[in-house]
């Protein structure tokens, strides 16, 4: 009855050692219906058996175990060692009909080395040190599970290297159960101080059905297929340490497969009942408080359920909301169909009406600050199709995305497919690649448009500067450091950028000193004549449109920032330090003839009448013109405080200018 009851898997066994054996065995003879009666005494001198089928080892048995027909199995103090550790063992019987119920108490030590080189799992890599446990063994043929294992420990002398709230120190103490129930399948529960419950059972394919219960609750195994993930995490769960965690698990995976390959043996598991090899059904998870990549978040809930091979999960917090699709494929990007992902500010937020003012600092100490991602292995990002339809960076909202990442060797490519950032249009890719501890990103060929630019900068909170009914431009840049690292030491690219049927308000023009050579409101100051009935107002323009390039930092006009339109034509060329915010340009200023007679005059030292004949000829000689009605002016300083000056009269000519006039 014994061996059925454990499925005979101690009928493989192999003894060495010494022991001092009495046998009595007495039966009817002629009886075919018979059973022997058997005493047996058997005193144990540092003896070693090995249970063959399980590769499971004990030496150094010392002690009596006694076996009688009548009153079932006795061990008194039987000592041994294990897993390099020792126990003793009692073992104790009741007789019930015509078997048996008995029952063991163990206690003893074990080395976590040891029994993980017995069990093979590398979800037990985290674990290390000695174990301290008590055992109980209980057979019963009465019940409906006749065979269960009950090992109980404190965990004190176990060190569990995984984040909080998992890990622990070897000194610190910790309630650990585990319960098996041996049968046509096995039964599997584990409990681990009430921080996770688990209930599992297993066949020969695997894990049928079962549960997973965090922070508090008793996990129950029902008829469902699959494993039901559900509670609470308390605490702060940090991203960036479970990520490294989930990245040496992979590793062991990948180890383990490789072994097994080169063993001859299979690497997929069998499917089970959920039809694939994944045994998770279901997750209703509430995790107090996240910290990703040092960015607080609050409470989240994840909540998902998998169909046909296809995860699809919810996900809201405080930072984001929306819906994660994982597919069969492992090969398959994951699908991210975002609500909002709100990216919070790494410091303190800069007030929106000191946003242009600050610009300059922030661009020439922007290489001095420290990479908020420089941590980050960007070749560690999954492929995914991302669509996000509020972005938000702080406070302030940059509207729709939609995008795609891939890898790329060492890094990863972001593709940005359509974009609506309060009205302006992005597309373009994105590399980011990390080398030699290196960061490095590229933005290829990215598409800039927008119409009603007013509105834009509205919608952005700040006043409008330049109005325009449509926004075209191109821009390729690169530089050292993560997408969030921007470094103008290291900057190189180029931009255009065009903009018709606009004006620049003199009103709002304090806030382009960002870009020093169109700071139209302190240039008007310095200049040596007075223009203040052109531009009171702004200035209208048809076109305002130019082209630069970048190299290390310092951006040189390569056509020269035009803006042209009735109330006059302004050419700006030259080059800034983006790091130093240091100039060296050229305007050129050039107003129409219908408005400035007087103006012409004065230049040109010509009577009225001349210079109506001028106007008459303005549209023939074009640029000739031109020069009587211009001027060109140095700026250089920085871009809080640019100085112009006069260059000379009767000049527009700018580098990269291109004549419209025949004599040119």
């Amino acid at each position: 009855p014994l061996a059925d009851l454990i499925d005979r898997s101690l009928d493989d066994w192999l003894a060495t050692g010494s022991a001092a054996t009495d046998l009595s065995l007495s039966m009817i003879l002629g009886d075919e219906d018979a059973t022997p009666d058997v005493e047996l005494r058997s005193v144990l001198q540092n003896t070693g058996i090995t249970l063959t089928s399980a590769d499971l080892k004990f030496s150094d048995l010392n002690g009596a175990l006694t076996f009688d027909t009548d009153t079932g199995l006795f061990a008194d103090k039987l000592s041994g060692r294990t897993f390099g550790g020792e126990f003793t063992l009692d073992i104790n019987s009741v007789a019930t009909g015509d078997s048996y119920r008995i029952d063991g108490d163990a206690s003893g030590s074990a080395d976590w080395q040891s029994f993980k080189q017995w069990a093979d799992l590398f979800l037990l890599d985290p674990v290390k040190g000695q174990l301290s446990y008590r055992a109980s063994l209980g057979i019963d043929p009465a019940e409906d599970n006749p065979f269960n294992l009950l090992i109980e420990s404190d965990l004190q002398g176990t060190e569990i290297s995984l984040p909080a709230p998992m890990g622990k120190a070897s000194e610190d103490k910790r309630r650990l159960t585990v319960l098996v129930t041996p049968g046509d399948t096995i039964d599997v529960s584990v409990n681990y101080d009430d921080l996770l419950s688990t209930s599992v059972r297993l066949d020969d394919a695997g894990v049928t059905t079962g549960e997973v219960v965090l922070g508090g609750g008793e996990a129950r195994i029902d008829d469902s297929p699959g494993i039901d993930i559900t509670g609470r995490v308390p605490g702060t769960v940090n991203v960036s340490d479970w990520w490294d965690v989930w990245d040496r698990m992979m590793l062991l995976v990948e180890k383990a497969d490789a072994r097994a390959l080169a063993q001859g043996l299979p690497t997929e598991l069998p499917e089970n009942t959920l039809g694939n090899t994944n045994p998770v059904s279901s997750v209703e998870l509430t995790i107090d408080s996240l910290d990703a990549w040092d960015i607080p978040i609050g409470a989240t809930r994840v909540s998902g359920g998998q169909e046909f091979g296809e995860w699809t999960i919810q996900l809201a917090n405080e930072v984001a909301r929306g819906t994660v699709v994982i597919r069969e494929d492992d090969n398959d990007p994951l699908v991210l169909l975002m609500d909002f992902v709100h990216v919070p500010e790494p410091q303190e937020p800069v007030p929106e009406q000191t946003i242009a003012s600050a610009a300059a600092e922030t661009s020439a100490t922007a290489s001095q600050s420290t990479d908020p991602m420089a941590e980050f292995i960007p070749a560690d990002v999954s492929a995914m199709d991302i669509t996000i339809q509020e972005l938000y960076y702080g406070t302030r909202n940059f509207g729709r995305w939609q995008a795609t990442t891939r890898p790329i060797p060492s890094g990863l490519s972001l593709q940005v497919l359509d974009s609506d950032m309060k009205g302006i249009k992005l597309q373009g890719t994105l590399d980011w690649v990390l080398r030699e501890g290196q960061h490095a990103t590229r933005m290829t060929e990215f598409d800039v448009s927008a119409s009603k630019v007013a509105d834009i900068q509205r919608a952005f909170r700040l006043q409008p500067v330049v109005e325009g009914d449509k926004l075209t431009g191109k821009f390729s840049l690169d530089w050292i450091g993560s997408p969030a690292g921007f470094d103008t030491e290291t900057l190189n690219g180029k931009a255009n950028f065009r903009i018709t049927n606009g004006r620049v308000n003199a009103e709002g023009a304090a806030a382009l000193k960002a870009f020093g050579a169109l700071n139209f409101n302190s240039i008007f100051r310095r200049l040596r004549l007075d223009f203040s009935d052109l531009v009171g107002s702004g200035l209208a323009f048809d076109t305002m449109k130019g082209a630069a390039t970048i190299e290390q930092g310092v951006l040189t006009l390569s056509e020269p920032i035009t803006v042209d339109g009735p109330g006059g034509k302004f050419l700006t060329s030259g080059m800034t330090d983006l790091n130093t915010t240091e100039l060296d340009m050229k305007l050129a200023v050039t107003f129409p003839v219908t408005n400035t007679l007087p103006l012409v005059a004065v230049l040109a030292g010509f009577a009225p009448p001349v210079a109506a004949s001028i106007y008459v000829t303005e549209r023939l000689i074009g640029d000739e013109l031109e020069r009587f009605t211009s001027a060109s002016y140095t700026i250089s300083g920085t871009w809080q405080e640019p100085d112009v000056k006069l260059n000379k009269a009767f000049d527009n000519d700018v580098e990269g200018k291109k004549s419209r006039g025949f004599m040119d």
